[in-house]
């Protein structure tokens, strides 16, 4: 009685369920990308066409984007699904505007005639927001766009001389931004080397998809690639405004401010060049599998079942010796549990050999539970 409880126990700890399948894992997916996507030099002209006092204005102008994004790649090697899903304001989508100016004033007075470049001045300023990724389909907030005016700003006010004129150039600057845009169009998985078939493309956002990764081995890892795909729309101005004030003949002479409009080429729908992004992920182990449920004792009991016959066969017409009666009450007692688990013999031993056998069917079935719950896993 006293090892009952004990049994009782390791029978509930076997019938507790298996041991759950690992959590589905989270690895960084922070795609990015740097370029310029406009370079290009520009020259005003001589304005006005003609007069004692002009003004030309060269520029070269550019460019450059920097987009940025952090989140995971979620897999869960039990369902075999894949999701991406971007940080809250992990996005940063910063435009940086720009251009080197130079100045080129003429001066036709009085029989003198010259023309002279002053300065080379650096203009930049940034043109940014920030995002929740991936701006796949489906984002509320998709395409993403910078739309504002930056500006006016002094670029410089310098005094100069020339053959005896003395003048000040004053510029100031402004950029218009109707729209600098970006959406994010789909996210592709290549195999682990990163060059072949493309396996799956999430082109919605928080999308999940099947990944099945055929050379997982338990314990092991598996190493994708995942690259970023979106495209990039600009449009946008920067104003330069020149004002020259020269004293021709001792008398003061300006021109200006112009309007000297800088437009940028516009670009609708460019692929931005997002690198691939490795991801690697842990194969779980399998469960250990569980040893076939047996009867140890259930077998070789029946047998004795068959061992107590051989008495009859000592005696075929019924008789027996005193020391038969005895030797047949002595199997009877050895066999007491299998007969009660059979219904075979109900004189046995009495409640003694009943008790055992409910134990035994308890165990027994017990072990059949477990065997059947704790059935090997396979990692797909």
């Amino acid at each position: 009685m006293t090892r009952t409880p004990f049994v009782l126990a390791a029978c509930l700890v076997a019938l507790a369920p298996a041991a759950a399948v690992a959590a589905p894992q989270a690895q960084p997916f922070d795609p990015s990308a740097q370029w310029r996507p406009t370079e290009f030099p520009f020259e005003s002209g001589f304005i006005p066409a003609s007069g004692p006092l002009r003004v030309n204005v060269g520029a070269a102008a550019f460019q450059e984007a920097l987009i940025e994004m952090t989140g995971d790649a979620n897999y869960d090697f039990e369902t075999t699904m894949l999701d991406y899903a971007g940080d809250e304001d992990g996005g940063l989508f910063r435009n940086r505007l720009g251009a080197e100016v130079t100045v080129t004033i003429a001066i036709n007075f009085a029989g003198i005639e010259t023309e002279f470049e002053i300065g080379l001045w650096d203009i930049a300023e940034d043109a940014e927001l920030v995002f929740d990724p991936y701006v796949l389909p489906g984002n509320p907030v998709r395409p993403i766009t910078v739309a504002e005016s930056i500006g006016p700003f002094q670029l410089v006010e310098q005094p100069f001389m020339v053959l005896g004129f003395d003048g000040v150039l004053e510029v100031d600057y402004e950029f218009e931004v109707p729209g600098i845009s970006f959406a994010g169009t789909r996210i592709d998985l290549d195999d682990a080397e990163g060059e072949g078939d493309i396996s799956v493309s999430h082109a919605v956002e928080n999308e999940q998809q099947a990944v099945l990764f055929a050379d997982a081995e338990p314990r092991g890892t598996v190493a994708p690639w995942a690259q970023m795909h979106g495209v990039f729309s600009s449009a946008l101005v920067l104003h330069v405004y020149p004002t020259v004030t020269v004293n021709l003949g001792g008398v003061p002479f300006t021109i200006g401010p112009f309007d000297v409009a800088i437009d940028y080429p516009v670009l609708t729908d460019e692929p931005v060049p997002f690198d691939d992004r490795p991801l690697q992920y842990d194969v779980p182990a399998l469960p250990d599998p569980e040893p076939e449920p047996t009867t140890d004792g259930g077998a070789d009991e029946s047998g004795g079942a068959d061992e107590s016959g051989g008495a009859d066969e000592s005696g075929g017409d019924g008789a027996t010796t005193e020391g038969g009666a005895d030797d047949s009450t002595g199997p009877g007692e050895g066999t007491g549990g299998s007969a009660g688990f059979a219904g075979e013999n109900a004189d046995g031993c009495g409640c003694t050999s009943s008790r055992q056998s409910d134990l035994g069917g308890l165990l027994l079935g017990a072990f059949v539970a477990l065997g059947a719950r704790r059935r090997r896993r396979r990692v797909a």
